[in-house]
C-alpha cells in the first residue's frame, strides 16, 4: 500500500510538472502568434492585397504551361511536339533543351534580372532532326501600385516586395526589377516571331489574373541556331586581312632591309630614297625610339598620362559591367548606396589628357609658328589629323569587317553588331573628326568623341598660337576670353536643359551612353571641353616666362602649392560626389555652376604638377617621376587609349553567363588584367601602325618646314 501511494505521488507530480510547461508553451504560442499575425496583417495592408502569387511563381506557372501551338508555323509545331514527346521518355537530347533554358525563378529582389541558361548546350543539340536554338527573351511587366511609404535606399525588412521593387524603380542607381531577361532553347525550326507570340499567349492570361500589364519582345539578334556549313565572309574581310598581313610583311621586311644597311653603314641613316622609305616601318627602329628616355623634359607629362589611363581603363570596366548582364546586382548597386561616390565619379579623367594636350600645342609650336606663320598653322592641323585619324581607321576597318569573326554569345550579335552599324553608319564622320556634332548616336567606338575633339581643339590651338607668335601678350588675352566663353555656355547648355552637374554612369546610362542626351549634349561637344585644354595653354605660358627669366620655386613653396593644387582637385571631386546622393534635390543654378566650372578645377593640380616640373622640379617626388619606365609607357598611351575599349568590348560580348561582381576588388582585378592586355597588343599597334604614321608625319614637316622640326619629343604630343 505504501509503495502504491509513493508511485501515485511521483506520477502526480510529473503529470503537474508537464502540465505547467505545456500552459507556459501554450502561453509564449500565442504571444508569439499574435507578433506574426501582426507583422503579417502590417504585410499584407503595405501589398494592398491585390496580389496572391510572387513573379517567381508565375513564370514557374508559365513554364510549366509553355507551349509552341500558338499560330506558329507547322515545321516548330511538329518539332516542338516531338521535343515533348522524347522529353516525357528522358531522351538526353529531350533534357539537354529543357535544362539549357532558364527561367526567371529566383533571385529577383537582388536585382538578378538576366538568366542567360546554357548557350552552348542549347546550340549543341541536334537529334532527330531537331536542332537547338538559343533564344534570350526580354519581358517587361508593370502593375499599378500607390507607395504607401517614403522611398528611400534601404526599404525595411517588413515592407511588402511589390512596395520595394516599386521604390527601386523609382532610383536610378538600381537596376529596373521590372525589365527581365530570360533564355529559352527551343527548335531551329521555330522562327522568333512564333517564340513571342507564343511566349505571350503563355504569360498573358496568367499575369493577367495578377493584375500584371505585360509585354514579351524576343528580337531575332538575340537568337542564335549553330550553323555547320562553312561560313561565308565577305569581300571586305579579305581586303582587310591583306591589308593587315600587307603591313606586317611590310614591317618584316624593311625591318630586315635596315638592319642590314644599319649594319654596314655604322647604324648611319641613308640618303637613299628607298632606305629613308623603310626606315619608316622598320620594327627595331620603331622600338629604339619608344624606349629612348635620353630626353626629360615631358616625364611628368608620361607620368600623368600613365595614371589618369590606367583610372580611365577602370573607369571603362565599371562600365562595362553594368551595361552587360551581372548577378546580384544589388553588390554593385552597393557603390552608390553607401556613398562610395569615388570610385565612379570619375568623368573628369579624360580632362586632363586635354590639358596635356594644349600645353604641348603651346609649348612645341609657339617659336616654330613665329618663323613660318598661317601657313604653319594650316598644316598643323593636317598634321594632327594625321597623327590621330589613320591609326584609329585601321581600327575601324577591323572592327567593322574582322571582329564580327571573332567571337561568339548570347550577346554577341546585339553587342557587336550594334558597334559594326555604327561604324558603316558614320565612318565618314569618324574620318572628318565631327562624329561629336553629327550623328552622336552612332558613333563608332564609344571613345572616339576624344578624337575628334582633340583635332577640333588644335584647330583652336593653332589660332591662338598664332595670334601668341605675333603678340604675346594678346595670345594670352585671347586664351582667357576663350576660357570665360566656354565656361558661359556650358553654364547655359546645362542650365537650360536642366542637365546633371556630371553625368552619372547608372545602368540605365552605361548601356549605351551614346543615347544619352547628357553625353551628347554636354559631354563631347568642343565648346563645354574647351577650358581644360586652355589652361594647358596658360601653363605652358607660366613655364615659358620662368624658364626666360631663370626663375624658381623653392622646395617648401613646391610642396605648399601641389597640396593646395590637391585641395582644389580634391574638394571638387567631393563636392560632385553630393550629386550621387540619392533623394538629394536637383538645384538648377548648382548643377549648371559645376558642369561649369569641375572640369577647370580637376586640372588644377595637374596643371600645377606639370609647371612646377618643367620649371623647379618636384622635390622628393623628381626621382619617382622621373623613372625610365614611364616614358616609353606614356608613348603608348594613344594606342592604349583606342584599345581598351575595344578588349573590354570583346570581353563582355563574349560572355555566356550573368558575371559575379564581388565588390571593387572584382572590378580592380579586372582592371589590370585589361591594362597588361591594353599595353601589350597597344605595343604591337605602336610598333606596325602608329610609329609608321609618326614617321611619316615627322617627314613630312621636315620637307615641308626643312629641319627645326626633328626634336623627337614633338611625336608624342
Amino acid at each position: 500500500m505504501k509503495y502504491r501511494m509513493i508511485v501515485a505521488y511521483i506520477f502526480v507530480t510529473v503529470e503537474l510538472f508537464f502540465a505547467n510547461t505545456l500552459e507556459n508553451n501554450t502561453e509564449f504560442s500565442e504571444c508569439d502568434s499574435k507578433l506574426i499575425s501582426k507583422d503579417l496583417d502590417r504585410s499584407s495592408s503595405q501589398a494592398n492585397g491585390f496580389r496572391k502569387k510572387w513573379i517567381s511563381e508565375l513564370f514557374l506557372e508559365a513554364q510549366q504551361k509553355f507551349r509552341m501551338d500558338y499560330n506558329v508555323n507547322n515545321e516548330c509545331k511538329r518539332d516542338f511536339e516531338r521535343f515533348q514527346l522524347h522529353l516525357k521518355n528522358q531522351s538526353m537530347w529531350a533534357i539537354k533543351m529543357k535544362e539549357s533554358s532558364e527561367w526567371p525563378l529566383g533571385g529577383i529582389l537582388s536585382g538578378t534580372v538576366n538568366y542567360m541558361g546554357n548557350y552552348d548546350e542549347c546550340l549543341d543539340i541536334s537529334s532527330h532532326g531537331v536542332k537547338g536554338q538559343y533564344c534570350l527573351v526580354e519581358v517587361i511587366y508593370n502593375f499599378p501600385h500607390v507607395l504607401q511609404h517614403e522611398i528611400v535606399e534601404k526599404p525595411d525588412g517588413m515592407i511588402s516586395a511589390w512596395e520595394v521593387i516599386t521604390m527601386y524603380e523609382k532610383n536610378p542607381a538600381r537596376v529596373d526589377r521590372k525589365k527581365l531577361k530570360f533564355a529559352v532553347c527551343i527548335p531551329s525550326s521555330c522562327k522568333p516571331n512564333d517564340v513571342e507570340v507564343s511566349l505571350d499567349k503563355t504569360l498573358g492570361p496568367i499575369f493577367d489574373t495578377q493584375g500584371f500589364q505585360i509585354s514579351v519582345n524576343v528580337s531575332p539578334v538575340f537568337c542564335k541556331v549553330k550553323v555547320n556549313e562553312e561560313i561565308t565572309y565577305p569581300q571586305g574581310y579579305y581586303i582587310v586581312g591583306w591589308l593587315l598581313i600587307s603591313i606586317f610583311l611590310l614591317s618584316i621586311g624593311s625591318t630586315m632591309y635596315d638592319t642590314s644597311t644599319a649594319a654596314n653603314n655604322d647604324d648611319e641613316p641613308s640618303n637613299n630614297f628607298f632606305n629613308q622609305a623603310t626606315e619608316i616601318f622598320s620594327i627595331t627602329r620603331n622600338f629604339k625610339n619608344l624606349i629612348k628616355t635620353e630626353a626629360k623634359e615631358y616625364a611628368a607629362l608620361h607620368f600623368l598620362k600613365i595614371v589618369h589611363m590606367s583610372v580611365l581603363i577602370f573607369y571603362h570596366r565599371y562600365c562595362h559591367i553594368l551595361g552587360y548582364p551581372t548577378t546580384n546586382a544589388l553588390v554593385t548597386e552597393e557603390f552608390y548606396n553607401t556613398h562610395d561616390y569615388d570610385f565612379i565619379n570619375v568623368m573628369h579623367i579624360v580632362d586632363v589628357f586635354f590639358m596635356i594636350s594644349g600645353f604641348l600645342t603651346f609649348h612645341s609650336h609657339l617659336t616654330s609658328t613665329a618663323r613660318n606663320g598661317k601657313l604653319l598653322s594650316f598644316f598643323n592641323v593636317m598634321l594632327r589629323w594625321i597623327r590621330m585619324i589613320p591609326v584609329f581607321g585601321i581600327l575601324m576597318l577591323y572592327i567593322i569587317f574582322i571582329l564580327p569573326y571573332t567571337g561568339d554569345g548570347p550577346l554577341w550579335n546585339y553587342k557587336i553588331t550594334r558597334e559594326v552599324n555604327n561604324c558603316m553608319r558614320s565612318w565618314w564622320a569618324s574620318l572628318l573628326a565631327i562624329n561629336n556634332v553629327v550623328r552622336t548616336d552612332q558613333q563608332c567606338l564609344i571613345s572616339s568623341y576624344y578624337i575628334s575633339l582633340d583635332i577640333q581643339l588644335a584647330i583652336i590651338g593653332v589660332i591662338i598660337v598664332y595670334i601668341a607668335s605675333k603678340n604675346e601678350r594678346k595670345g594670352i588675352l585671347a586664351t582667357a576670353l576663350l576660357f570665360v566663353i566656354s565656361i558661359i555656355i556650358t553654364f547655359f547648355i546645362a542650365y537650360l536643359n536642366r542637365f546633371h552637374g556630371t553625368l552619372k554612369p547608372y545602368f540605365s546610362v552605361v548601356e549605351d551612353m551614346r543615347a544619352d542626351k547628357e553625353f551628347t549634349g554636354l559631354y563631347t561637344i568642343p565648346f563645354t571641353r574647351c577650358a581644360p585644354y586652355l589652361i594647358g595653354f596658360m601653363t605652358a605660358y607660366v613655364v615659358k616666362l620662368m624658364t626666360d627669366k631663370g626663375n624658381k620655386f623653392t622646395n617648401i613653396q613646391i610642396y605648399l602649392f601641389l597640396f593646395l593644387s590637391l585641395l582644389i582637385s580634391g574638394a571638387n571631386q567631393q563636392y560632385g560626389c553630393l550629386f550621387y546622393r540619392f533623394g538629394r534635390k536637383y538645384n538648377r543654378y548648382e548643377n549648371a555652376l559645376y558642369a561649369a566650372l569641375s572640369r577647370s578645377l580637376f586640372v588644377t593640380f595637374h596643371a600645377t604638377f606639370a609647371c612646377l616640373y618643367l620649371t623647379s622640379g618636384l622635390g622628393i617626388f623628381t626621382k619617382l617621376v622621373e623613372w625610365k619606365v614611364w616614358i616609353p609607357l606614356g608613348r603608348l598611351t594613344y594606342s592604349v587609349f583606342l584599345l581598351n575599349t575595344v578588349i573590354q568590348l570583346y570581353h563582355s560580348s563574349i560572355q555566356k553567363e550573368p558575371t559575379s561582381v564581388l565588390g571593387v576588388r572584382t572590378v580592380l582585378w579586372w582592371t589590370l588584367g585589361d591594362i597588361m592586355c591594353s599595353y601589350a597588343i597597344g605595343l604591337v599597334l605602336h610598333l606596325f601602325i602608329e610609329a609608321p604614321v609618326l614617321n611619316l608625319k615627322m617627314i613630312i614637316k621636315r620637307k615641308l618646314f626643312r629641319s627645326e622640326f626633328a626634336e623627337p619629343e614633338q611625336k608624342e604630343d
